[in-house]
């Protein structure tokens, strides 16, 4: 049997472990670029503070409910004060803590980092909990609350700071509404997660009790299942500098949002704008060149650049020679020559001088000796000496 002191200290001991272990794993899954120690510290001691706030919120919401709902069914009293007098009261404070304490700290540049930060808030705010009700209530409470209520917190935690990552993404990234979504959702999807949880476990009955272990566990599940997901697709806020997440939507080419600047000359697209549409050859944004996948390369051209001011080919109607298949022609050509010079035969479109239908390579032919009618090789009968 042990003394008070003894029971005491092994009381505190049930009360805080849980969370520091919990507050350890969410630590080693931040495998990017860890946060220091000291604004976990601060995360977590923030969280702890803001059970302060919630205590005198929730007697005075408690005292309000019970005077409104008095004569209300049972399970209307319970969901408004599981919902509105314990999990909103609760989640707010929560999420000032994290938002005072992380919004613009420096080394907030990861959206994993929002779980991060906002585990530790609610682990804090769990362990100063725990420990007011082991002392109050006894060992056996310390030990249920380690495998119901300090999970539960880190799950609420979890759901907040998924959407509070985000938040900060988009917030970079100019889009403000999305930012002010995803804050919204962080605080609602934590608060009702939180108010199912206290309403399960207030109503007290048999099925209720049923359904708290089901929700425990699926809960439990799921955000083991999401933690994973967001520690393996952890991105980096700065990317929102040059990527926002409207322009992450421009798959096609033919959406780029920097076309007029393109079509001018004067943009340089960003590595990762290089990276997403192809850089030279294939550069779809580069200054020059151009190829398959360049269709806004102000020089040169191929198959598929039909931007480019110079050249031309197949896919180059705006090329400034030939005229039936490119309308923009500033010199003739004929049907079987649209993109080529001046002249040519009718077998050799692109040839600078003459021909004719039976020696299209003789007058104009470039590489022949000595031409002729009879000759388009020169002497030797040699079409390319």
């Amino acid at each position: 049997m042990y003394g008070g002191e003894h029971v005491s200290w092994l009381m505190i001991v049930v009360a805080v472990v849980p969370p520091i272990v919990i507050m350890l794993l969410i630590y080693a899954k931040d495998r990017h670029e860890r946060e220091p120690i000291g604004l976990l510290l601060l995360c977590a001691l923030s969280g702890a503070l803001s059970v302060l706030f919630s205590l005198l919120l929730e007697e005075l919401s408690m005292t309000i409910i019970s005077k409104t709902l008095y004569s209300a069914h049972p399970n209307v009293q319970y969901a408004v004060l599981a919902f509105l007098g314990i999990a909103a009261v609760e989640e707010t404070g929560k999420f000032l803590a994290l938002r005072l304490t992380t919004w613009k700290n420096r080394h907030f540049n990861y959206t994993f980092d929002g779980i991060v930060y906002s585990v530790y808030v609610s682990l804090g705010f769990a362990l100063v909990e725990n420990i007011i009700y082991v002392i109050g209530h006894g060992m056996q409470t310390g030990l249920l609350r380690a495998i119901t209520a300090i999970p539960g917190h880190a799950s609420f935690g979890v759901y907040m700071g998924f959407f509070y990552g985000y938040a900060k993404f988009y917030e970079v990234a100019g889009n403000r509404s999305k930012k002010t979504q995803n804050l919204w959702y962080g605080w609602l999807s934590a608060m009702l997660l939180h108010g199912f949880y206290d309403f399960f476990a207030l109503r007290g009955t048999q099925a209720s009790m049923v359904f708290f272990m089901a929700f425990i566990i699926a809960m439990d599940v799921i955000v083991i299942v999401q933690v994973f997901r967001s520690a393996k697709n952890d991105t980096p806020i700065y990317r929102a500098y040059r990527q926002p997440p409207y322009r992450m939507q421009f798959q096609q080419v033919y959406q780029n949002p920097y076309y007029a600047q393109q079509m001018q000359g004067t943009y340089r697209a960003p590595v990762y704008l290089q990276q997403q549409y192809g850089t030279p050859p294939g550069g779809a944004y580069g200054s020059s060149g151009g190829g398959q996948g360049s269709p806004y390369g102000p020089q040169g051209g191929g198959q598929r650049s039909p931007y480019g001011p110079q050249g031309g080919g197949q896919g180059s109607p705006y090329a400034p020679r030939g005229r039936n298949g490119n309308p923009y022609a500033q010199q003739g050509g004929n049907p079987a020559d649209p993109y080529g010079r001046p002249a040519g035969g009718n077998g050799n479109p692109y040839a600078p001088q003459g021909g004719s239908p039976t020696n299209p390579y003789g007058q104009g032919n470039p590489y022949a000796g000595n031409p002729g009618p009879g000759n388009p090789g020169g002497d030797t009968g040699e079409p390319w000496r």
